[in-house]
């Protein structure tokens, strides 16, 4: 799991509105969709080790640059 959030924090980074903290909580928010969708899936009852793990393929996050809102949050300086 730690190379694919690598992989997708080293794509993003670059971008002027990346928010690193923002950035890893969207991350990990999605990827605990993802594990509930698989435990769900697995129709039987999860034990404890298994409600308590992400793995590789919960973090299977599409996000790329065109996926940016066009609203900025923060100041903006008017130029005179």
């Amino acid at each position: 799991a730690i190379p694919r959030i690598s992989k997708l924090i080293d794509v993003n980074k670059c971008d002027e509105n990346f928010a690193n903290g923002r950035f890893i909580r969207n991350i990990f928010e999605e990827a605990q969709i993802n594990q509930a969708k698989r435990i769900v899936a697995m129709k039987k009852h999860a034990n404890k080790n298994e409600l308590k793990r992400l793995i590789a393929n919960d973090f299977n996050i599409k996000i790329s640059n065109s996926d940016k809102s066009k609203n900025k949050i923060g100041f903006i300086s008017k130029s005179a």
